[in-house]
Order: structure tokens, then sequence, then C-alpha cells
């Protein structure tokens, strides 16, 4: 659930990002050093030029260039549209127009521990509020779930925070 979390928080994404695109800047400059070790050193020790080997050497070494453009064009453009993405998500929120959709923004919002029946009746919310009896907690609609326990499957209301089986 943790890494659920973690991947949907903006904050972890542009670490991840940013942490791709240093890498790939790094991988890129200690390629220019192999290059710079096989083009300068290895002659003095006494490498001689051969097309077999060095058409080879320079597809991979292309190859491995174009791959880390790739990932710093796409990681760039990622965390970019990632922030711009984070600003027009504010931009574009509308208010709820009624009290059940108020009420519904605040459960969806709130973690089922920190809610209670008390702060959906200072909400506004009508009278149709439950409780359940096991964690007291109050809600405007129970949760609807198949209840397997007798064989057959039949169609149950239960406790949205909890999940008892209400009467």
């Amino acid at each position: 659930m943790a890494l659920k979390s973690a991947t949907r928080n903006y904050w972890s994404r542009g670490v991840a990002l940013v942490t791709s695109i240093v890498s790939a800047v790094i991988t890129y400059f200690l390629l220019t050093r192999i290059d710079l070790v096989v083009h300068v050193e290895l002659y003095n020790f006494g490498l001689h030029f051969s097309a077999e080997w060095a058409d080879s050497y320079r597809t991979y070494v292309l190859l491995i260039y174009v791959c880390l453009v790739l990932t710093i064009v796409l990681s760039s453009s990622s965390l970019f549209f990632s922030f711009t993405a984070k600003e027009t998500q504010k931009e574009y929120q509308k208010p709820p127009k009624t009290k059940e959709e108020a009420v519904h923004e605040v459960e969806q919002r709130v973690s089922p521990q920190s809610i209670t029946r008390e702060e959906l009746k200072a909400l506004g919310s009508d009278d149709n509020m439950q409780t359940c009896p096991k964690c007291n907690k109050g809600f405007s609609r129970p949760i609807v779930m198949l209840d397997f326990s007798d064989g057959k499957p039949k169609l149950v209301n239960s406790c949205p925070y909890c999940n008892h089986v209400l009467d």
C-alpha cells in the first residue's frame, strides 16, 4: 500500500525522474571517458586500428548515446508535464453544488478513522445517517457487498469503515 501511495505522490515521481536524468548524464560522461581511453590511451599501448573492431565499437557507442539521449528527453518531458499537470488540476477543480456532493467529497478525502457522525451532521447532511454498531462511525450510505458465509452469495449492507455486516 505504501508503494502505491508513493507512486501517486508528485514529489516521489519528481525524485525518480531527476534521478534517472542525473544517472543518464553521469553515464554519458563516463562513456566519453571510456571513448577517450579507446581512442587515445590504447594506441600508446600498441593498439592497431582495424575496421573489424572499430565498426562494431562505433555502432555500440552510438546506440548507447541514443538510449541515453532518449532517456534524458523522456524523463525531462515527463517531469515538466507532471509539474504543469499538477497546476492545471488545481485550476479546474469546481466547488461541489449540493450538500450531498459536499458530504461525498469530504468522505472521499478524509480517512475513515478521522470522521465522525457529528462532523457529518455539522456539514449539513440529511437525516438518513446511520451508525455502525461495531465501530460507532457515522455514514450516509452503506457499502453493498456479497456475503458468501451461507454458501449462497447474497447482497448485504456493510459499514464502509470496518466492513461489519449491518442488519
